[in-house]
């Protein structure tokens, strides 16, 4: 598969982010943490960003028939589940096999806890990123259609502008629709992959600087008429997305990927690291659930890891050694 060095950064930054995420928020207790891991939190729109853009560039133009979409849909969400499912057995049994080691993090012995994370309905709070690239799956299709039709095309962006405008403005009078966002997050986020599917293979630095300028602006017009959404902490305000978030997620993204034209990412092992955090960015996110799990578990006996950036250097450093283990052991079965 051809690859786009720019996606594979932007993704690669993406999983980093996540990571640092997941370790700041158990280290909320001061401004300046508690600053970076709210505005930090636009990689979701990095994600669809990216998977959109590659799904387009891979398959653009051979789904074009209902039967090669069914077997497409199969075979793409068993490689969405499986590592997951996997994620999900492991983090489990070592939660109960070694409570002095693992603290479970949001994992419940409970059958319905578990009936709903495996069904992705609720449950374990890591498995919205699977169900989110499984809802970007089943339209994708749909959003190819879309896209080639200018009426569909006028009439699903009216749909879905509307509805992240009522998102919007349940977020500006406090109505919180978090309960609701597993299924109603994919309409506002398939505008991201409508227009990562229009830039894939065609895009540039000129138009990511105009994506750039166009939401920085939208963002800061927002955040002038309504204050108040500047008050919201920006990781509640992708469950489900508004503009407010979008505009400011896709001006993130933009710069990001803008951060990939410079030379120094360029470096052969720079970029090999880049190469191997993109590709592995999915089991990565899984692994690092784990070690993060663990390191925050030590904690409680040993003060030296209370400093975040230590945190950050072992999890980043045992994340991604059991992600090139595993990769080496499935190189060596295959």
């Amino acid at each position: 598969m051809k690859r786009f060095f720019h996606i594979d950064f932007l993704r690669a930054v993406s999983i980093l982010i996540v990571i640092i995420i997941h370790i700041l928020q158990f280290n909320l207790d001061n401004l300046f943490n508690r600053f970076f891991w709210n505005y930090l939190n636009f990689v979701v729109v990095s994600f669809i960003f990216c998977s959109a853009y590659v799904l387009e560039v891979s398959y653009g133009h051979k789904l074009n028939s209902f039967n090669k979409i069914i077997v497409w849909w199969k075979k793409r969400i068993v490689r969405l589940l499986i590592p997951f499912y996997i994620y999900l057995v492991v983090h489990y049994l070592f939660w109960n096999l070694w409570p002095n080691f693992f603290n479970g993090f949001d994992l419940k012995n409970n059958f319905n806890y578990l009936k709903d994370s495996i069904l992705l309905i609720g449950g374990v709070s890591a498995n919205w990123l699977p169900l989110l690239f499984i809802e970007l799956a089943l339209i994708f299709p749909l959003l190819k259609r879309v896209k080639k039709n200018i009426w569909l095309f006028t009439g699903y962006l009216f749909f879905s502008l509307i509805i992240t405008g009522l998102y919007t403005g349940a977020t500006i009078i406090g109505l919180s629709l978090f309960s609701y966002y597993r299924l109603a997050m994919i309409v506002p986020y398939s505008l991201v992959a409508l227009l990562a599917m229009s830039l894939a293979g065609k895009d540039n630095f000129k138009k990511y600087l105009m994506v750039i300028s166009i939401c920085s602006a939208g963002f800061f017009i927002l955040l002038i008429f309504w204050p108040g959404l500047g008050k919201i902490r920006i990781y509640s305000q992708k469950y489900p997305p508004n503009f407010y978030y979008f505009f400011y997620g896709l001006a993130m993204t933009g710069i990001t990927i803008l951060l990939s034209y410079l030379r120094i990412f360029k470096i052969k092992i720079i970029k090999n690291f880049v190469l191997f955090s993109s590709t592995q960015a999915y089991n990565l996110f899984f692994a690092s659930y784990i070690v993060n799990d663990f390191i925050q578990k030590q904690r409680q006996y040993n003060s030296l890891i209370n400093y975040v950036v230590l945190q950050l250097l072992l999890v980043v450093f045992l994340s991604y050694l059991v992600v090139y283990i595993l990769k080496l052991l499935k190189s060596n079965f295959d």
